[in-house]
Protein backbone atom coordinates (compact mmCIF):
# COMPACT_ATOMS: atom_id res chain seq x y z
CA UNK A 1 0.00 0.00 0.00
CA UNK A 2 1.37 3.60 -1.25
CA UNK A 3 0.80 7.00 -0.57
CA UNK A 4 -1.00 9.39 -3.62
CA UNK A 5 2.80 10.67 -3.30
CA UNK A 6 5.10 7.19 -4.20
CA UNK A 7 2.71 6.26 -6.94
CA UNK A 8 4.91 6.48 -10.04
CA UNK A 9 3.86 9.40 -12.92
CA UNK A 10 0.89 10.24 -10.51
CA UNK A 11 -0.86 7.09 -12.01
CA UNK A 12 -3.68 5.50 -10.23
CA UNK A 13 -3.00 1.72 -10.62
CA UNK A 14 0.43 0.22 -12.87
CA UNK A 15 1.20 -3.38 -12.77
CA UNK A 16 4.84 -4.69 -11.48
CA UNK A 17 6.02 -7.94 -11.28
CA UNK A 18 1.85 -9.40 -11.65
CA UNK A 19 0.66 -7.36 -8.92
CA UNK A 20 -1.30 -4.25 -9.01
CA UNK A 21 -0.63 -1.40 -6.97
CA UNK A 22 -2.61 1.15 -6.59
CA UNK A 23 -3.21 4.58 -4.71
CA UNK A 24 -4.82 4.10 -1.39
CA UNK A 25 -6.18 7.90 -0.28
CA UNK A 26 -7.66 6.52 2.98
CA UNK A 27 -8.61 3.19 4.94
CA UNK A 28 -11.62 2.31 7.77
CA UNK A 29 -10.45 0.71 10.11
CA UNK A 30 -12.95 -0.57 12.68
CA UNK A 31 -15.23 2.27 12.40
CA UNK A 32 -12.26 4.81 12.58
CA UNK A 33 -10.92 6.59 9.25
CA UNK A 34 -7.57 6.80 8.44
CA UNK A 35 -6.40 9.40 5.57
CA UNK A 36 -3.28 9.43 3.82
CA UNK A 37 -2.21 6.05 5.33
CA UNK A 38 1.43 5.46 5.32
CA UNK A 39 2.80 1.86 6.43
CA UNK A 40 6.14 2.40 7.92
CA UNK A 41 7.07 -1.71 7.20
CA UNK A 42 6.69 -3.74 4.21
CA UNK A 43 3.02 -5.49 4.78
CA UNK A 44 0.96 -8.84 3.35
CA UNK A 45 -2.75 -8.54 3.24
CA UNK A 46 -5.46 -10.02 1.62
CA UNK A 47 -8.17 -7.45 0.80
CA UNK A 48 -12.00 -7.76 -0.37
CA UNK A 49 -13.44 -5.14 -2.69
CA UNK A 50 -17.59 -4.87 -2.71
CA UNK A 51 -17.43 -1.54 -4.61
CA UNK A 52 -14.98 0.71 -6.09
CA UNK A 53 -15.57 3.69 -8.38
CA UNK A 54 -12.78 3.17 -10.37
CA UNK A 55 -13.48 0.63 -13.29
CA UNK A 56 -9.61 -0.88 -13.75
CA UNK A 57 -9.54 -2.00 -9.93
CA UNK A 58 -12.98 -3.43 -9.97
CA UNK A 59 -12.60 -5.05 -13.61
CA UNK A 60 -9.09 -6.59 -11.60
CA UNK A 61 -10.85 -7.56 -8.34
CA UNK A 62 -13.75 -8.95 -9.89
CA UNK A 63 -13.57 -12.87 -10.74
CA UNK A 64 -15.98 -13.76 -13.08
CA UNK A 65 -18.11 -17.17 -11.81
CA UNK A 66 -20.61 -19.29 -14.27
CA UNK A 67 -23.39 -19.62 -11.64
CA UNK A 68 -25.31 -21.68 -13.86
CA UNK A 69 -26.03 -26.04 -14.31
CA UNK A 70 -22.65 -27.07 -15.84
CA UNK A 71 -24.82 -29.84 -17.32
CA UNK A 72 -26.39 -27.58 -19.66
CA UNK A 73 -22.81 -26.13 -20.87
CA UNK A 74 -21.63 -28.22 -23.96
CA UNK A 75 -17.81 -27.47 -23.11
CA UNK A 76 -18.60 -29.48 -20.15
CA UNK A 77 -19.92 -32.67 -22.08
CA UNK A 78 -17.23 -32.17 -24.83
CA UNK A 79 -14.81 -32.57 -21.51
CA UNK A 80 -16.25 -35.68 -19.81
CA UNK A 81 -16.47 -37.05 -23.03
CA UNK A 82 -12.51 -36.77 -23.73
CA UNK A 83 -11.94 -37.74 -20.51
CA UNK A 84 -13.76 -40.76 -20.43
CA UNK A 85 -12.08 -41.70 -23.83
CA UNK A 86 -8.56 -41.17 -22.06
CA UNK A 87 -9.23 -43.32 -18.92
CA UNK A 88 -10.86 -45.96 -21.29
CA UNK A 89 -8.31 -46.33 -23.68
CA UNK A 90 -5.31 -46.09 -20.50
CA UNK A 91 -7.09 -48.96 -18.89
CA UNK A 92 -7.31 -51.29 -22.25
CA UNK A 93 -3.98 -50.13 -22.91
CA UNK A 94 -2.41 -51.61 -19.12
CA UNK A 95 -4.64 -54.65 -19.03
CA UNK A 96 -2.82 -55.30 -22.68
CA UNK A 97 0.88 -54.06 -22.11
CA UNK A 98 1.19 -55.74 -18.90
CA UNK A 99 0.52 -59.19 -19.85
CA UNK A 100 2.00 -58.87 -23.04
CA UNK A 101 5.65 -57.83 -21.34
CA UNK A 102 5.48 -60.44 -19.10
CA UNK A 103 4.72 -63.06 -21.35
CA UNK A 104 7.83 -61.78 -23.63
CA UNK A 105 10.09 -61.83 -20.67
CA UNK A 106 9.10 -65.70 -19.69
CA UNK A 107 10.44 -67.14 -16.94
CA UNK A 108 12.56 -64.62 -15.55
CA UNK A 109 9.54 -62.16 -15.17
CA UNK A 110 9.58 -61.67 -11.60
CA UNK A 111 12.94 -59.92 -11.89
CA UNK A 112 13.14 -58.43 -15.20
CA UNK A 113 9.99 -57.02 -15.45
CA UNK A 114 10.82 -53.88 -12.93
CA UNK A 115 14.16 -53.39 -15.16
CA UNK A 116 11.47 -53.30 -18.19
CA UNK A 117 9.47 -50.30 -16.55
CA UNK A 118 13.14 -48.33 -16.32
CA UNK A 119 11.98 -47.09 -19.68
CA UNK A 120 8.89 -45.79 -18.89
CA UNK A 121 10.34 -44.23 -16.23
CA UNK A 122 12.83 -42.12 -18.34
CA UNK A 123 9.99 -41.61 -20.95
CA UNK A 124 7.89 -39.83 -17.84
CA UNK A 125 10.65 -38.46 -16.30
CA UNK A 126 12.44 -36.52 -19.39
CA UNK A 127 9.45 -35.97 -20.66
CA UNK A 128 8.17 -34.40 -17.25
CA UNK A 129 10.85 -31.44 -17.07
CA UNK A 130 10.72 -30.55 -20.46
CA UNK A 131 7.40 -30.04 -21.10
CA UNK A 132 6.68 -28.42 -17.68
CA UNK A 133 9.83 -26.02 -18.62
CA UNK A 134 7.73 -25.21 -22.00
CA UNK A 135 4.80 -24.41 -20.45
CA UNK A 136 6.28 -21.69 -18.15
CA UNK A 137 8.12 -20.11 -21.42
CA UNK A 138 5.18 -20.22 -23.42
CA UNK A 139 3.05 -18.92 -20.21
CA UNK A 140 5.75 -16.07 -19.52
CA UNK A 141 4.80 -12.77 -18.82
CA UNK A 142 0.71 -14.38 -19.18
CA UNK A 143 -1.91 -13.83 -16.85
CA UNK A 144 -3.02 -17.87 -17.18
CA UNK A 145 -0.75 -20.76 -18.00
CA UNK A 146 -0.95 -21.56 -21.56
CA UNK A 147 -0.73 -25.41 -22.09
CA UNK A 148 -0.64 -25.77 -25.68
CA UNK A 149 3.02 -27.24 -25.88
CA UNK A 150 1.66 -30.16 -23.20
CA UNK A 151 -1.03 -31.03 -25.90
CA UNK A 152 1.12 -30.67 -29.09
CA UNK A 153 4.12 -33.01 -27.84
CA UNK A 154 1.72 -36.04 -26.41
CA UNK A 155 0.09 -35.30 -30.23
CA UNK A 156 3.76 -35.94 -31.37
CA UNK A 157 4.67 -38.71 -28.65
CA UNK A 158 1.43 -40.90 -29.49
CA UNK A 159 2.08 -40.92 -33.50
CA UNK A 160 5.80 -41.82 -32.44
CA UNK A 161 4.55 -44.90 -30.06
CA UNK A 162 2.29 -46.08 -33.16
CA UNK A 163 5.17 -46.25 -35.06
CA UNK A 164 7.36 -48.50 -32.07
CA UNK A 165 4.32 -50.79 -31.24
CA UNK A 166 3.65 -51.99 -35.06
CA UNK A 167 7.48 -53.51 -34.90
CA UNK A 168 6.21 -55.34 -31.57
CA UNK A 169 5.42 -59.30 -32.51
CA UNK A 170 2.83 -60.54 -30.24
CA UNK A 171 2.38 -64.24 -29.78
CA UNK A 172 -0.82 -65.86 -28.76
CA UNK A 173 -0.97 -69.21 -26.80
CA UNK A 174 -3.16 -72.02 -27.00
CA UNK A 175 -6.36 -71.95 -24.72
CA UNK A 176 -6.97 -74.49 -22.55
CA UNK A 177 -10.17 -76.25 -20.58
CA UNK A 178 -10.96 -75.33 -17.16
CA UNK A 179 -9.76 -72.30 -17.27
CA UNK A 180 -12.42 -70.25 -15.54
CA UNK A 181 -12.69 -72.88 -12.76
CA UNK A 182 -9.24 -72.61 -11.78
CA UNK A 183 -9.12 -69.05 -11.97
CA UNK A 184 -12.50 -68.89 -9.70
CA UNK A 185 -11.06 -71.26 -7.34
CA UNK A 186 -7.77 -68.71 -6.92
CA UNK A 187 -10.03 -66.08 -5.45
CA UNK A 188 -11.47 -68.00 -2.64
CA UNK A 189 -7.75 -68.62 -1.68
CA UNK A 190 -6.85 -66.10 1.90
CA UNK A 191 -3.49 -64.98 -0.27
CA UNK A 192 -5.47 -64.17 -2.99
CA UNK A 193 -8.04 -61.85 -1.28
CA UNK A 194 -5.02 -60.13 1.19
CA UNK A 195 -3.15 -59.53 -1.77
CA UNK A 196 -6.59 -58.10 -3.61
CA UNK A 197 -6.88 -55.91 -0.72
CA UNK A 198 -3.70 -54.77 -0.46
CA UNK A 199 -4.02 -53.74 -4.08
CA UNK A 200 -6.91 -51.39 -3.52
CA UNK A 201 -4.82 -49.52 -0.95
CA UNK A 202 -2.33 -48.98 -2.15
CA UNK A 203 -4.15 -47.77 -5.65
CA UNK A 204 -6.44 -45.77 -3.10
CA UNK A 205 -2.99 -43.97 -1.51
CA UNK A 206 -1.21 -43.22 -5.16
CA UNK A 207 -4.54 -42.26 -6.72
CA UNK A 208 -4.36 -39.24 -3.53
CA UNK A 209 -0.73 -38.20 -4.71
CA UNK A 210 -1.91 -38.74 -8.39
CA UNK A 211 -4.69 -36.35 -8.44
CA UNK A 212 -3.78 -33.26 -5.00
CA UNK A 213 -0.07 -33.11 -5.33
CA UNK A 214 0.17 -30.82 -8.36
CA UNK A 215 -3.07 -29.13 -6.72
CA UNK A 216 -1.16 -28.81 -3.54
CA UNK A 217 1.58 -27.15 -4.25
CA UNK A 218 -0.43 -24.39 -6.28
CA UNK A 219 -2.08 -23.83 -2.67
CA UNK A 220 1.33 -23.33 -0.47
CA UNK A 221 2.38 -21.24 -3.71
CA UNK A 222 -0.49 -19.00 -3.53
CA UNK A 223 -0.26 -19.03 0.90
CA UNK A 224 3.72 -17.84 0.52
CA UNK A 225 2.24 -15.65 -2.47
CA UNK A 226 5.54 -16.08 -3.96
CA UNK A 227 5.66 -14.54 -7.29
CA UNK A 228 9.31 -16.09 -8.16
CA UNK A 229 7.71 -19.76 -7.30
CA UNK A 230 4.63 -18.87 -9.27
CA UNK A 231 6.25 -17.65 -12.50
CA UNK A 232 8.45 -21.28 -12.37
CA UNK A 233 5.80 -23.38 -10.37
CA UNK A 234 5.14 -25.87 -13.87
CA UNK A 235 8.74 -26.20 -14.31
CA UNK A 236 8.95 -27.09 -10.48
CA UNK A 237 6.25 -29.79 -10.78
CA UNK A 238 8.04 -31.30 -13.47
CA UNK A 239 11.16 -31.43 -11.48
CA UNK A 240 9.10 -32.99 -9.06
CA UNK A 241 8.13 -35.45 -11.24
CA UNK A 242 11.03 -35.92 -12.84
CA UNK A 243 12.99 -37.20 -9.30
CA UNK A 244 10.01 -39.81 -8.67
CA UNK A 245 11.38 -41.21 -11.87
CA UNK A 246 15.25 -40.85 -11.88
CA UNK A 247 15.47 -40.52 -8.22
CA UNK A 248 13.01 -43.24 -7.04
CA UNK A 249 11.18 -45.31 -9.86
CA UNK A 250 14.50 -46.51 -11.95
CA UNK A 251 16.67 -47.77 -8.96
CA UNK A 252 13.52 -49.53 -7.67
CA UNK A 253 12.15 -50.79 -10.89
CA UNK A 254 15.93 -51.62 -11.24
CA UNK A 255 16.50 -53.49 -7.76
CA UNK A 256 12.87 -55.05 -7.33
CA UNK A 257 13.74 -58.37 -8.89
CA UNK A 258 16.34 -58.60 -6.33
CA UNK A 259 14.16 -57.22 -3.23
CA UNK A 260 11.41 -59.51 -4.03
CA UNK A 261 13.40 -62.43 -4.24
CA UNK A 262 15.71 -61.60 -1.28
CA UNK A 263 12.69 -60.37 1.14
CA UNK A 264 9.49 -62.02 -0.09
CA UNK A 265 6.23 -60.55 -1.80
CA UNK A 266 4.53 -60.01 2.02
CA UNK A 267 7.78 -57.91 3.33
CA UNK A 268 7.66 -55.75 -0.12
CA UNK A 269 3.93 -55.20 0.61
CA UNK A 270 4.44 -53.90 3.96
CA UNK A 271 7.13 -51.95 2.74
CA UNK A 272 5.43 -50.43 0.48
CA UNK A 273 2.43 -49.34 2.37
CA UNK A 274 4.96 -47.99 5.25
CA UNK A 275 6.70 -45.79 2.83
CA UNK A 276 3.54 -44.49 1.52
CA UNK A 277 2.43 -43.28 5.53
CA UNK A 278 5.29 -41.48 5.60
CA UNK A 279 5.01 -39.82 2.42
CA UNK A 280 1.73 -38.74 3.09
CA UNK A 281 2.71 -37.32 6.76
CA UNK A 282 5.78 -35.54 5.28
CA UNK A 283 3.20 -33.95 2.87
CA UNK A 284 1.07 -32.44 5.57
CA UNK A 285 4.71 -30.50 7.58
CA UNK A 286 5.70 -28.98 4.76
CA UNK A 287 5.54 -25.19 4.05
CA UNK A 288 7.34 -24.96 0.71
CA UNK A 289 6.12 -26.56 -2.31
CA UNK A 290 10.38 -27.04 -3.03
CA UNK A 291 10.24 -30.04 -0.33
CA UNK A 292 8.05 -31.67 -2.70
CA UNK A 293 11.41 -32.67 -4.43
CA UNK A 294 12.67 -34.32 -1.64
CA UNK A 295 9.79 -36.47 -0.64
CA UNK A 296 9.35 -37.49 -4.15
CA UNK A 297 12.05 -40.14 -3.65
CA UNK A 298 9.68 -42.13 -1.54
CA UNK A 299 8.38 -43.11 -4.96
CA UNK A 300 10.64 -45.67 -5.65
CA UNK A 301 9.48 -47.36 -3.03
CA UNK A 302 5.49 -46.47 -2.79
CA UNK A 303 5.32 -47.06 -6.27
CA UNK A 304 7.97 -49.31 -8.11
CA UNK A 305 8.10 -51.78 -5.88
CA UNK A 306 4.56 -51.39 -5.52
CA UNK A 307 3.86 -52.21 -9.30
CA UNK A 308 6.71 -54.62 -9.81
CA UNK A 309 4.99 -56.27 -6.62
CA UNK A 310 1.89 -56.77 -8.10
CA UNK A 311 2.53 -57.44 -11.79
CA UNK A 312 5.22 -60.54 -10.91
CA UNK A 313 2.86 -61.69 -8.32
CA UNK A 314 0.01 -61.91 -10.59
CA UNK A 315 2.22 -63.41 -12.78
CA UNK A 316 3.42 -65.98 -10.16
CA UNK A 317 0.04 -66.93 -9.19
CA UNK A 318 -2.54 -66.84 -12.38
CA UNK A 319 -3.23 -70.41 -13.43
CA UNK A 320 -2.33 -70.99 -17.49
CA UNK A 321 -3.41 -69.04 -20.25
CA UNK A 322 -5.36 -66.69 -17.45
CA UNK A 323 -2.54 -63.98 -16.88
CA UNK A 324 -4.78 -61.50 -19.22
CA UNK A 325 -7.55 -62.07 -17.45
CA UNK A 326 -5.79 -62.04 -13.15
CA UNK A 327 -4.27 -58.69 -14.76
CA UNK A 328 -7.76 -57.63 -16.01
CA UNK A 329 -9.19 -58.37 -12.07
CA UNK A 330 -6.56 -56.14 -10.69
CA UNK A 331 -7.23 -53.73 -13.02
CA UNK A 332 -11.06 -53.68 -11.49
CA UNK A 333 -9.54 -53.97 -8.03
CA UNK A 334 -7.40 -50.96 -8.57
CA UNK A 335 -10.48 -48.68 -10.00
CA UNK A 336 -12.59 -49.60 -6.34
CA UNK A 337 -9.43 -48.31 -5.15
CA UNK A 338 -9.86 -44.93 -7.16
CA UNK A 339 -13.68 -44.84 -6.38
CA UNK A 340 -13.20 -44.81 -2.49
CA UNK A 341 -10.46 -42.47 -3.06
CA UNK A 342 -13.12 -39.88 -5.15
CA UNK A 343 -16.19 -40.98 -2.44
CA UNK A 344 -14.05 -39.82 0.19
CA UNK A 345 -13.25 -36.87 -1.03
CA UNK A 346 -16.72 -35.79 -2.06
CA UNK A 347 -17.67 -35.92 1.49
CA UNK A 348 -14.73 -34.34 3.06
CA UNK A 349 -15.39 -31.61 0.65
CA UNK A 350 -19.25 -31.00 1.39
Amino acid sequence: MFPPTDIPDNSNMYNNANSYVFQVFSVQINGTQIRTPICQCHLKTFCHIASCSNDKIMEVATVTTYRGNVLNLYQFWIFIGLLATYWSSYLISIVLINPICLDTLGDKSAEDFGRQQCWSSIGWGVSSIFIGWLVDVFSFNKKDKDYSPVFYCGALMMALNLGVVKTIKVVETSKSEGRWKNMGGLFTKYYMITFCIWSIFNTLFHTIVTNFLFWYMEDMVSANNDHSQRAWLKTLQGLAQGIQCFGGEIPFFFWSGWIIRKIGYGNCMAIVMGSMAIRMYLYTVIWNPTWVIAIELLNGVSYALGYSVKMSYAKKVAPPDTLNTIIGFIGFFDCIGTLLFINGTRYIIV
